[in-house]
């Protein structure tokens, strides 16, 4: 006589819930990032172009005040699925002052939903190319609804 188990039954039902869980970071987000005191500027705008597959991301940042803006690659990973390691590591496109240098960021973001609202928030750091620590702050993004 077979003995029944249970077990794969069960597994086979929380799969599909362990799997629903895992959030999508792909896509565009923005909003701002802020910049301690001795910044260049408090405030610019920010937004991230991700594609995800498994737990690395890829993809570029965009960040513009006034006329200054930078196009960066950047390369990352998701941590515990809520949270997102990002790390700049080329600039594509810029146009700055001759004066200023760039802030290649570190930055480590946490996933945040609010009904259908998505957001990410936290922290950044970063150093120049010359390899000088950066003013470091904070970012703040939502999804954005892809349009026809």
């Amino acid at each position: 006589m077979m003995k029944y188990s249970g077990l794969p039954v069960l597994l086979f039902f929380l799969i599909p819930v362990a799997a629903a869980a895992q959030y999508d970071f792909s896509g565009s987000w923005a909003g701002k990032l802020t910049q301690n005191e001795g910044g260049y500027t408090p405030e610019y705008d920010f937004e991230l172009y991700l594609v995800q597959k498994g737990k690395h991301i890829t993809g570029r940042s965009y960040v513009k005040t006034g006329r200054i803006h930078a196009v960066m690659e950047l390369h990352g990973e998701v941590v515990d699925g809520k949270w997102v390691n990002l790390t700049e590591t080329r600039i594509l496109d810029n146009w700055k002052y001759d004066d200023m240098d760039w802030c290649y960021k570190t930055i480590r973001l946490r996933l945040f939903t609010d009904g259908k609202r998505q957001r990410l928030e936290g922290g950044w750091s970063g150093t120049t190319g010359s390899h000088a620590d950066c003013v470091p702050g904070e970012i703040s993004l939502a999804k954005q609804v892809p349009r026809a």
